[in-house]
């Protein structure tokens, strides 16, 4: 979650034509829209796709750092896996790298391995002291989290300790839960 520098809705999200209606966003989402329509869920969800997005001018809050994140509209999102409304984190996952590349948002490092030569840099940072990570690819092996508040330090990665007390704390706040999603 620290990771998280966008959100995403999938094209045919519910809340897409409410955020944009009627403002100078529209028309960008709505292209978006035409594309998701005219591609198969199979076709829309390879790695290798070029993806298509729309920013629709409308944040929302990370509830763990406070940041103000955009909201965009993403042709690579499917409202059957999942809410259709996701994080995007691209230091840890290849698709939202991609995207996040092609239209110039942020890719802060979160979890690094010992390996990585940024490690001895960030390894004690609590908050972003390095916003956009000198990588061409996501990073998603295990590693410590850096430049993520009281969880810097702890082992990182999808399933994890820091995972574990990341989900806890959002439970406490009462704005987050975990819960296991499959596609077949």
């Amino acid at each position: 979650i620290f990771g998280t520098t966008f959100f995403l809705l999938a094209p045919e999200h519910e809340l897409v034509s409410r955020l944009v209606e009627g403002t100078e966003h529209q028309a960008a989402v709505e292209k978006v829209v035409d594309i998701a329509l005219h591609a198969t869920n199979v076709e829309r969800s390879r790695d290798d796709r070029e993806k298509h997005g729309a920013f629709t001018g409308r944040y929302v809050l990370n509830p763990l750092t406070g940041d103000k994140l955009p909201i965009w509209v993403a042709d690579y999102v499917m409202t059957g896996y999942g809410t259709g409304a996701v994080m995007g984190v691209p230091s840890g996952d290849q698709r939202d790298f991609d995207f996040a590349r092609k239209y110039g948002l942020d890719v802060p490092p979160v979890v690094i391995g010992t390996d990585d030569p940024l490690y001895e840099q960030l390894k004690d940072k609590r908050e972003r002291v390095l916003p956009d990570a000198p990588w061409d690819h996501a990073y998603d092996a295990e590693g410590y989290l850096v430049q993520s508040g009281e969880f810097t330090g702890m082992k990182g990665g999808k399933h994890s300790e820091a995972s574990d007390a990341i989900i806890a704390k959002l439970e406490e706040l009462g704005c987050g839960r975990s819960k296991v999603t499959y596609r077949l």
